[in-house]
This record gives structure tokens, sequence and C-alpha cells, in this order.
């Protein structure tokens, strides 16, 4: 299984407890681009890089978010 990059990340005037995955190193660029670009567009979560499992295992510490 190889390793890829991958973002968890959310609104910060999100109402809800809606977050969101970003899967690829050209993916997590672009968010995290708008990220620095526009402070406050986006809350990065977690960054990394691992297998879908990983991915999976990251999401449940953030449990009080739906991905």
């Amino acid at each position: 299984m190889s390793k890829t990059k991958f973002l968890l990340y959310t609104n910060p005037n999100n109402a809800t407890n809606k977050a969101y995955t970003a899967i690829g190193a050209q993916e997590v660029k672009e968010i995290l681009v708008v990220a620095k670009e526009y402070p406050g567009s986006y809350r990065i979560l977690f960054e990394g890089k691992g297998t879908e499992e990983d991915v999976i295992a990251k999401q449940l510490i953030f449990s009080n978010y739906r991905f």
C-alpha cells in the first residue's frame, strides 16, 4: 500500500460539524495555498501522509466532525 498526502480541514465559519478530506499532493497543495493566501478561509485539522487506513484513523480522532 502506497502512502499519499492527505489533509483534514473545515471552514471556520461553518455552523455545522461538516469537515472535508483532501487526498493527493495536488489537492492538498491547492487547499494549503488558499488557506495561506486567505487567512481564515480554512481551518486545517490535520496534515499528513499515509494509507487509506491512516486517513480513516485520523478522521476518527476528529469524531465531532462529519467527513
